[in-house]
């Protein structure tokens, strides 16, 4: 009698004679390293990947969406494993259940994370204000979704109240799951540099199956 893994399996077979017909074979990387997420130590496979909104390939991608169904043969990957597609775009696998369609998140830039300077000793102390020289990089040129978060007006106001000033924007950025071996967590207030040069410091960081879900605030001077 079939089980379900057997069922899966060949679910995932015929999704990858699927992706075959539709899209030229990707690069699949497995992270091993954060400093270095996909590089060739990393690359694990080549496989046709295909990516759409719906089965029947008929919606376009609208603004702010990071989330697309994935046709790959999902027996050789795993959820936070990386996709690059033929045209150099990034995506991760974010759901990759049995009886569900596999889902992947669209990368936009890359970005690296770092943990703000802390003060250790008690009294008087030297400037204690975040700087990249002060900041330890944990996770270096990792492909995310950086996309602008749903907030009433777009942002904070800025705390210096000049004439001139905008909000301070929030994004939020999802981020793939990170190897346990990695024994790393993201957490509040850590700083995320993304490819674009933006600064954002972070005011939740959700993990879940899918990875990370962070609400960052830009950090505008």
């Amino acid at each position: 009698m079939p089980t379900p893994l057997n069922i899966a399996a060949n679910i995932w077979r015929g999704y990858g004679i699927a992706a075959k017909h539709l899209a030229p074979p990707a690069q699949i990387y497995r992270p091993t390293d954060p400093l270095a997420p996909i590089g060739s130590g990393s690359l694990i496979n080549t496989l046709p990947a295909s990516f759409a909104l719906d089965t029947n390939y008929l919606k376009p991608n609208r603004y702010g969406n990071a989330v697309w169904r994935t046709l790959i043969d999902a027996r050789f990957t795993l959820v936070g494993d990386y996709i690059v597609d033929y045209e150099d775009i990034s995506w991760f696998i974010i759901e990759q259940h049995i009886d569900l369609p596999i889902i992947s998140v669209q990368c936009n830039c890359t970005a690296s994370f770092y943990t703000p300077q802390q003060q250790t000793a008690t009294g008087e102390n030297p400037y204690g204000g975040n700087t990249l020289a002060t900041e330890t990089l944990y996770l270096q040129n990792w492909p995310v979704s950086i996309l602008q978060g749903l907030t009433p007006i777009g942002g904070a106001p800025s705390k210096v109240g000049l004439p001139g000033d905008t909000t301070e924007p929030r994004w939020n950025i999802l981020l793939p799951v990170l190897p346990d071996s990695f024994d790393i967590q993201v957490i509040q207030r850590d700083i995320v540099i993304d490819s674009l040069g933006r600064r954002f410091a972070i005011e939740a960081a959700e993990i879940s199956e899918f990875g990370y879900r962070i609400k960052a605030q830009q950090v505008l001077t």
